[in-house]
């Protein structure tokens, strides 16, 4: 609120927002001012119908979007979380050195390493791939892809990281990668944008 209170071309909806069927508030903000919807760390929560509901809601109603991810289902993203625990432990002296709850149940009890361990397995099996989102896109809008394989072709390398993207009936879509924790960890993300 700060932020969007100093800023001419900041805005947001303090209220929660039903992704799949926004209401006419949030989409007659559009007029001059941009919309972009941002889903971080949470995409993969959405079934396949929720998804393509959401994404066809956005496609038709706002200007871009980005959906974040800070796992993929490769081999170093649950690398990087079989390190979690470590983490869990160093950390929650630290953080929780006065909560004798949370530290019983870290240390004495291992139930929160365990059930964010678990979290972060569901959540890494869940995210989805570029390719999978361009499908459910394409299903969504009823735009013809190219089958359900090999949607994106190479635009370019961003600081080592490469940037695929695929172009359909007026937006263009981009996935990439960014390195969050040294040396596996990284964040994904998909990004669309009206070719305008």
């Amino acid at each position: 609120m700060p932020l969007a209170s100093r800023s001419p071309t900041l805005n947001f909806v303090p209220q929660p927002v039903d992704a799949s069927a926004p209401s006419r508030a949030v989409i007659s903000q559009r007029g001059e001012k941009r919309v972009v919807r941002t889903f971080y760390l949470s995409f993969h929560h959405f079934d396949d119908v929720a998804a393509r509901a959401i994404l066809k809601s956005t496609l038709e109603t706002s200007d871009a979007f980005a959906i974040i991810e800070l796992m993929d289902r490769r081999l170093f993203s649950l690398l990087l979380l079989a390190l979690e625990p470590i983490l869990i432990y160093l950390v929650a002296l630290a953080w929780f050195g006065g909560d004798w709850v949370y530290l019983f149940f870290t240390f004495c009890v291992p139930a929160i390493p365990i059930l964010m361990g678990w979290d972060g397995i569901v959540s890494l099996l869940r995210a989805r791939t570029f390719d999978e989102i361009v499908e459910l896109a394409d299903q969504a809008m009823g735009w013809k892809g190219q089958g359900k394989t090999g949607y994106g072709t190479w635009l370019s390398t961003d600081g080592g990281n490469r940037v695929v993207g695929v172009e359909r009936e007026g937006w263009v879509l981009e996935s990439g990668r960014r390195l969050h924790t040294w040396p596996l960890g990284y964040a994904h993300y998909v990004t669309g944008r009206r070719n305008r």
